[in-house]
This record gives structure tokens, C-alpha cells and sequence, in this order.
């Protein structure tokens, strides 16, 4: 009997031969899908986060809209920057931020508050 291209299996019958062979097969297919499932896993898990996060966020900024809409019109810097230090206590909102667009050229002015953009995102 010759060891063949496997010699581990050297000396067992063709049976038990053919089911090592089809173990070693079975746990390299296993060992294949795993970190392939894993990733997977974590992607839609990710994706699903990232959702929720843009949910909240879009039921922050409608909530908000109404009063700080009021605050700007009546011109309550006061109004403005509680309203906007509001919106930084939700879950996930680190920063909140107004800038107002006057159009002509004009000043435009900035109310900010929470943590300063990190690696230059905002």
C-alpha cells in the first residue's frame, strides 16, 4: 500500500480513509466561513447602528426645529445656546452647531457647543 499524495492516511482502509478525507475537508470549509461570517456579522451589525444613529438624529434635529426656530427669529442668543446645549445631551450627539446664512456678504454668526471636531471631522 502506498502513502499516495496524503500520508497520513497511510495503512487505513479505503472507508475510513475517504471520511478523514472528507473531515479534513469539512473543518477547512469551517476554518474558511467563520471570519467569512464573522465580518459579515459585524457589517450588518454596523449598518443597523449607523441607521438607528440617523434616526435619532433626524427625530433631534424635528424636535428642536420648532424652538430654536422661535429662539432665532426672536433674536434669543440666550434661547439659542440652551436649545443647542440641549440637543448635545442626546446619546450620540457630541456637537451641535447654527450658523446663520445672511446672504450680501454679511457677518455670519456661529453658536456652538460641545466637543471641538476630532481629526477634523464635524
Amino acid at each position: 500500500m502506498s502513502a499516495g499524495r496524503y500520508p497520513i492516511f497511510f495503512g487505513m482502509p479505503g472507508r475510513w480513509r475517504l471520511i478523514a478525507k472528507l473531515m479534513l475537508w469539512l473543518l477547512a470549509l469551517f476554518v474558511t466561513l467563520i471570519p467569512v461570517l464573522g465580518g459579515i456579522q459585524t457589517w450588518l451589525s454596523y449598518q443597523r447602528e449607523a441607521d438607528s444613529q440617523k434616526r435619532t438624529l433626524a427625530a433631534v434635529a424635528e424636535a428642536f426645529k420648532r424652538p430654536l426656530a422661535g429662539a432665532v427669529w426672536n433674536e434669543d442668543t440666550e434661547g439659542i445656546k440652551g436649545q443647542l446645549k440641549s440637543i448635545v445631551r442626546f446619546p450620540g450627539v457630541a456637537r451641535a452647531r447654527l450658523r446663520a446664512d445672511l446672504g450680501g456678504g454679511a457677518e455670519n454668526p456661529v453658536f456652538d457647543t460641545g466637543a471641538p471636531p476630532v481629526g477634523g471631522f464635524t
